[in-house]
C-alpha cells in the first residue's frame, strides 16, 4: 500500500518489463557481461555484497538504451522502477528532501529491482550552481542519492543513460559507485541485419523469409548510419503505406531512401559522444 501511495505521487513508474535480451539487436559485449554475472544477482550475491551496483549507458538517441534497460530487468526476473527526480523538486522548504526520502524508501520496498534513470544528466542538471540558485536544495538531493547508491541500495541495480556524459558529476560515475560506463554506438552491419530481422518479425512477419534478400538494404542503412530507431521507423512506415496488405522488400527500400537518419540531424552530438567515450567507456 505504501509503494502504491508513493508511486501515485509520480515519484517513480513501476512495471514488470516484457522485453528480453533476445529483443535487443547487437550489444553482444554487454549481453555477455550481464549473463556471466547473472548468478551474482542472487540473494547470496546480495548478502555477500558482490552484486554489481549499476551501469551507465552513453550514446545518442535511438540506439536502444531504454530497450536494453528494460531487457535487463526481464533477464533478472526483477521489477523495473523508473525514477523521475524532476518530480522531487518543490518550492516549499523541506519538501524536496522529504520527497527524496520517500523515493528511496519506495525503491527499497521493491528490492530486488532494476532502478532506471533515463537521461540522468538532465535529471541532475543544476547541481553545479546549487547553493546560488536554489539554496543548495539540488546539491543536497544529489548528495543524498549518491550516499544511498553507495551505502543503502541493497538489491538495487541502477541502470542510467545519457547522451551528455560530460555534464554528470564525476562522483556519480566513479568506480565503486557503479560498475562501468558502456558505450552504445550506432549499429554495425551485422547488428543492423539482426535489428531489421527483429523488427520485421514483430511488424511484418510475412517478410521474414525475404530477410536473406535484403543485403543491399542493410548495406545502404550502414552507409547512411541508421540507428535501431531508424530501422524500426522504416519498417513501420512501410507497413503504413501498404496497409492492409503486407509490405514488400521494395517498400522497405523506398522508405529507407526517404528517411533522414537521426545521425544526420544530430551528427555533432554523435561525434562529441564518440570522442568522450573513446577512452572512458566499454564498447557494448
Amino acid at each position: 500500500a505504501k509503494a502504491e501511495f508513493f508511486a501515485s505521487r509520480g515519484l517513480a513508474k513501476i512495471c514488470v518489463p516484457q522485453e528480453s535480451l533476445e529483443d535487443v539487436g547487437g550489444c553482444y559485449h554487454f549481453k555477455k557481461w550481464l549473463r556471466a554475472r547473472k548468478e551474482v544477482f542472487s540473494e547470496a550475491g546480495i548478502k555477500l555484497g558482490i552484486m554489481p551496483k549499476g551501469i551507465l549507458f552513453v550514446g545518442p538517441f535511438g540506439v536502444g538504451k531504454s530497450l536494453l534497460s528494460r531487457a535487463i530487468a526481464n533477464e533478472l526476473g526483477w521489477r523495473y522502477l523508473e525514477w523521475d527526480t524532476g518530480n522531487l523538486m518543490d518550492m516549499y522548504v523541506g519538501n524536496t528532501e522529504h520527497a527524496t526520502d520517500d523515493l528511496l524508501e519506495l525503491s527499497e520496498l521493491h528490492a530486488p529491482c532494476v532502478v532506471r534513470l533515463d537521461e540522468v544528466s538532465h535529471q541532475l542538471s543544476g547541481h553545479e550552481s546549487s547553493g546560488v540558485t536554489d539554496s543548495g536544495v539540488m546539491s543536497r538531493m544529489v548528495g543524498k542519492l549518491l550516499t544511498f547508491m553507495e551505502e543503502r541500495a541493497k538489491g538495487l541495480f541502477f541502470v542510467m543513460s545519457t547522451n551528455e556524459p560530460w555534464k554528470l558529476p564525476p562522483a556519480f560515475i566513479r568506480s565503486g559507485r557503479i560498475d562501468g560506463v558502456w558505450r552504445l554506438s550506432l549499429p554495425k552491419e551485422d547488428e543492423l541485419e539482426e535489428i531489421l530481422r527483429l523488427q520485421i518479425n514483430k511488424f511484418a512477419p510475412s517478410l521474414v523469409d525475404s530477410c536473406d534478400k535484403m543485403n543491399d538494404l542493410v548495406s545502404y542503412m550502414q552507409e547512411q548510419k541508421f540507428s535501431g530507431a531508424d530501422v524500426r521507423q522504416m519498417v513501420v512506415e512501410a507497413m503504413q503505406t501498404s496497409f492492409p496488405k503486407p509490405p514488400k522488400v521494395k517498400d522497405l527500400e523506398t522508405i529507407a531512401r526517404e528517411i533522414v537518419p537521426a545521425y544526420k540531424t544530430q551528427s555533432e552530438l554523435v561525434k562529441k559522444i564518440e570522442g568522450w567515450a573513446e577512452h572512458r567507456a566499454r564498447k557494448a
